[in-house]
């Protein structure tokens, strides 16, 4: 951004040094100027993140949160079938239940899962209930 001001305003102070505008009008259009130019530039970037977006849907891509959910919503299942497999059996993450919300811990970084927004609960047809 700081490119495109500096390039308004020597724009603009050449119009001011040829007495085609007043310095108050040159500094008013470089204002005017500028908050355009970032407005299209906010503009272009969302534009190009839908579009990023909509390609990465298309190939079958995931984001990296989506991806880092969907980690943590396994690591929460594998926990659950092995204690119900091998109750006695405690792995290096922990698993911690409250309220219905699960959390699971890889070196000190809990990972907060909601079902209602981290998709379907871990309970099901296929899956014992919560504990």
């Amino acid at each position: 951004m700081a490119l495109t001001r500096d390039r308004i305003e020597q724009f603009i102070g050449e119009s001011v040094a040829r007495g085609e505008l007043s310095t108050e009008q040159g500094k008013t259009l470089v204002e005017e100027m500028t908050q355009r130019a970032e407005t299209e530039r906010q503009k272009l970037e969302s534009f190009v993140r839908v579009q990023v977006d909509h390609a990465m849907q298309a190939a079958g891509l995931v984001s990296r949160t989506e991806l880092s959910r969907l980690e943590a919503r396994i690591s929460l299942l594998e926990n659950r079938m092995r204690e119900l497999s091998y109750p006695a059996a405690r792995s290096e993450e922990t698993l911690s239940s409250e309220n219905g919300e699960g959390s699971v811990s890889r070196g000190g970084a809990p990972i907060t899962l909601d079902p209602a927004t981290d998709g379907p609960d871990l309970e099901g047809p296929n899956l014992p209930p919560h504990m």
